[in-house]
């Protein structure tokens, strides 16, 4: 009975020092982690913005493109509304306003599948271009990893450390695309310097 009095009071001293030295070695691992704010450097890296433009670009014509038969379609709609047509006419009609259809939703598939396409292939070379300066910046920094900042993924997050990283990898990335680093899309407004 003594003897587990004894150990039990041994450990009762012992575990407060334990935690005291652990506390420090927890604070350190947590240290060890950034944020990446991926949007973020896209805004500020005229070489990220440049590999992103194109699909604008491209999505702003596929728009243009579906609103035109959309158009063709109301057109067709109202001439079928009109009275006075034979069902000749009408049937006519009803037959050009449903391979406008077709039309329509075909193209609207492969705008989607145009636009995913080049979704992936912008988004793959961002990574093919962020990640070696992001393993540079990691090294340099001792971090053990690198989260990608998506919302709803922290209960808190120090928002400006998240940032600052985040234009510090923007800035490493235009240092290695020199002729991208100031480039700006159409209608785009230059970002403010940090």
């Amino acid at each position: 009975m003594r003897r587990s009095i004894l150990a039990f009071a041994a450990l009762a001293i012992a575990i407060p020092a334990v935690a005291q030295q652990a506390q420090p070695a927890t604070q350190s691992v947590i240290d060890k982690f950034a944020v990446l704010v991926p949007q973020r450097v896209i805004e500020q890296s005229g070489h990220c913005r440049k590999l992103f433009a194109g699909l604008e670009l491209q999505r702003k014509q596929w728009q243009d493109k579906l609103e035109a038969k959309a158009g063709e379609g109301q057109a067709v709609q109202k001439q079928l509304q009109a009275t006075g047509l034979s069902d000749e006419g009408k049937d006519r009609l009803q037959k050009q306003l449903r391979d406008l259809q077709y039309d329509f939703n075909k193209m609207q598939e492969d705008a989607k599948a145009d636009m995913e396409k080049a979704q992936s292939k912008a988004s793959g070379q961002f990574n093919q271009d962020v990640g070696p300066v992001l393993e540079e910046i990691s090294k340099e920094k001792g971090l053990q990893a690198v989260i990608q900042y998506s919302p709803g993924l922290f209960a808190y997050l120090n928002e400006q450390a998240a940032l600052s990283f985040s234009d510090e990898v923007a800035k490493r990335v235009d240092a290695k695309f020199p002729a991208d680093a100031n480039f700006q899309s159409q209608g785009a407004a230059k970002p403010a310097k940090k």
